[in-house]
């Protein structure tokens, strides 16, 4: 047996013992060994159009992913049957006035972010290819922003999410519904990054997967949907998809921009690892820390950038997995990072089954860092997202114990 292959055991038997009931729908091991599985046999049958791979690679990978299903093991075997149920209990905001001041706050802001926008796409229509190509470049290449109105987005996607169940429960109408859902797609559209749609869409159905209301067909939909959004990001680009091409040219280009996302990153971590750790100790993990070193005077030290030089495998990438700042900063023993990160997403899916509430929007943030790996780490390098969601979730919820009301 070749090392790709025990590389896919390893994963696949993860994917089946995590799906096999005991630990729930949508529990974090069954998210990260389907990522995980996806990559691998992506590059499995397509190898032959990549670069190749060395089994002393093949072989560390292996060792990690072998960490993760070990914890599995651990977990699944001390789990009780049944003891990981939907808790169907009914979800109370507690401050819904805030929700709603939340909903004008991100509405009236709209017209300031469009005016931002088009500013940055040198006065072109965001709406048309053009202005949104300049509008992208403006944020990717010249590394320029919308600045505070940033935040906006963020509240925006929160609330979204909050709406729905408020929604469900009867403690919003469906207008308001829509006043919520409406900027929260604007907001993913100005961003010019299929990131942003997929961080929206984690927090509305991973909510409903976890509470049992969204299920296979409604699982279908969502993906349908979120497919139809990325055809369109890629066709307002020029990234997979184009309005002067066939569809069977279309179709091809979108597959062969979608293997670039998702199975380029891999080995453009390979040829990371083949040239060895630098042994940053932190700088690239921890960059935020030295940040805040810096601004005050107190480390000389440059901060990393999060921007890489790209690499060809042979698609064009300058993502390296999640795998790369840990791997640069501790070399070998730093590629067991995501198998620490598991076992904080277990403890926030365990509470999220018990107690509901405000956990389980906890949870449903924390799943984007997770079904991201395959592409970067999405962990410390956006721990300022990270803290404006729990903060707006704490102020909309307001409970001590983050639990459900009663």
């Amino acid at each position: 047996m070749h090392m790709h292959e025990i590389l896919l055991v390893i994963t696949l038997g993860g994917l089946i013992l995590s799906s096999t009931g005991r630990l729930g729908l949508a529990n974090p091991f069954q998210i990260y060994f389907s990522v995980w599985s996806f990559v691998f046999l992506g590059y499995y049958f397509f190898r032959e159009t990549f670069i190749d791979v060395s089994a002393i690679f093949l072989a560390t990978i292996a060792v990690a992913q072998l960490s993760a299903f070990v914890l599995l093991l651990v977990i699944h075997g001390s789990t009780k049957r049944k003891e990981i149920r939907i808790n169907k209990e009914p979800i109370t905001v507690k401050n819904g006035g805030y929700v709603l001041l939340a909903q004008v706050v991100t509405v009236l802001v709209i017209p300031l972010v469009y005016l931002k926008a088009v500013s940055l796409a040198g006065g072109v229509d965001i709406f048309s290819p053009d202005g949104y190509m300049r509008l992208r470049s403006a944020m990717t290449e010249d590394g320029m922003g919308f600045g505070v109105l940033t935040y906006f987005s963020i509240l925006s996607y929160v609330v979204t999410s909050v709406s729905v169940f408020m929604y469900l429960s009867q403690q919003m109408g469906i207008r308001r519904l829509l006043a919520s859902i409406g900027p929260g797609l604007f907001y993913a559209y100005i961003g010019t990054a299929r990131t942003g749609v997929l961080l929206l869409l984690i927090l509305i159905s991973v909510p409903l997967i976890l509470r049992g209301t969204l299920k296979i067909k409604g699982l279908l939909v969502v993906s349908s949907f979120m497919l139809l959004i990325f055809m369109f990001i890629a066709a307002m680009t020029s990234k997979g998809v184009s309005v002067d091409a066939g569809f069977l040219e279309n179709i091809i280009s979108f597959s062969n921009n979608i293997r670039s996302y998702t199975i380029a990153p891999f080995l453009a971590f390979f040829k990371l690892f083949e040239t060895g750790s630098p042994l940053d100790w932190g700088q690239n993990s921890f960059r935020i820390i030295f940040a805040i070193g810096n601004f005050f005077g107190l480390d000389a030290s440059p901060t990393s950038s999060l921007e890489r030089a790209y690499a060809y495998v042979p698609d064009q990438t300058n993502v390296f997995t999640v795998y790369e700042v840990y791997f640069r900063d501790f070399s070998y023993i730093g590629l067991i990072a995501p198998t620490f990160f598991l076992t904080i997403h277990w403890w926030l899916y365990k509470r999220a089954n018990k107690f509901g509430g405000i956990w389980i929007f906890l949870y449903a943030a924390s799943v984007y860092p997770l079904v991201m790996q395959f592409f970067q780490d999405q962990y410390f390098s956006l721990i300022s997202m990270w803290i404006q969601i729990a903060f707006w979730l704490w102020i909309f919820f307001r409970s001590r114990k983050f639990a459900i009301s009663r």
